[in-house]
């Protein structure tokens, strides 16, 4: 399904750098050139769990998020779910000359997933399923699409609920008056995830991937039972987050 390589070229400076913009949970864009850092300190628990399956994929179960040489069409040269033009845009932002994104550094890629996923979906916000669902199909697919996918969701039982492609609070109330019970949480859930999935498994050449999308609803299913104690739950929370990570790029 993929390559591996061992070199990449020096990469160039986006066309159209000035058009570039990392969105933040106000819905406010910040030109491609605003350096901002984030306090380490300020990762969430949650956050920090989704990101390092994304991190350290690479194992026996086969992950998916190290180098890879794709397409154009799925972004071209990615490295732990980070694209090239991802990354000349990141480094632009913090004023640092660009280079491959094989050369990547961990907290780079920490920052640049909760500033244009995260945060930009307001997950620290939604349920820890929820958000952990929401902020790999952003990675997967879009940010704008994966919000635009959950407030359909919302929208079926909320009919006010609006289709701005963006997570403002209006969603956030309405996903966490939606969920007040365990069962409402995981119907919502598996309602993201097998929209994700449905998107996935209709790209060509992506039908590989179905064996991992029933193991990730088995897991969930698995993680909202009633019988599952505390340090079942968690070890179940692991694997979803490797099981999510392990998703391709399309």
């Amino acid at each position: 399904m993929w390559y591996r390589f061992s070199q990449t070229q020096p990469s160039k400076p986006p066309k159209n750098k000035g058009g570039y913009k990392f969105m933040m949970p106000s819905g406010k864009a910040l030109p491609w050139h605003a350096n901002i850092q984030l306090d380490p300190s300020k990762y969430s628990q949650n956050f920090t769990n989704w990101v390092n399956s994304q991190l350290h994929p690479e194992n026996d179960s086969g992950g998916e998020g190290g180098l890879k040489n794709w397409t154009e069409s799925r972004g071209g040269v990615t490295n732990k779910g980070i694209t090239q033009k991802e990354y000349d845009a990141f480094r632009l932002s913090q004023n640092q000359p660009l280079q491959s994104v094989a050369s990547i550094a961990g907290e780079e890629v920490r920052q640049i997933l909760h500033r244009n996923y995260w945060a930009r979906l307001n997950a620290e916000n939604l349920p820890p399923m929820v958000s952990k669902i929401i902020a790999s199909y952003g990675l997967l697919r879009g940010a704008e699409e994966a919000a635009t996918e959950l407030q359909k969701l919302i929208k079926k039982a909320v009919p006010s609920q609006p289709l701005t492609g963006n997570v403002y609070d209006k969603t956030v109330e309405n996903v966490k008056s939606l969920t007040m019970s365990k069962q409402a949480e995981y119907n919502l859930a598996i309602s993201l995830l097998n929209n994700l999935s449905n998107k996935l498994l209709s790209q060509k050449g992506m039908g590989g991937y179905r064996a991992r999308m029933d193991n990730l609803r088995k897991l969930i299913d698995q993680m909202y039972s009633k019988d599952k104690t505390s340090k079942e739950v968690s070890e179940l929370q692991k694997q979803i987050d490797v099981e999510l990570n392990s998703l391709p790029l399309v």
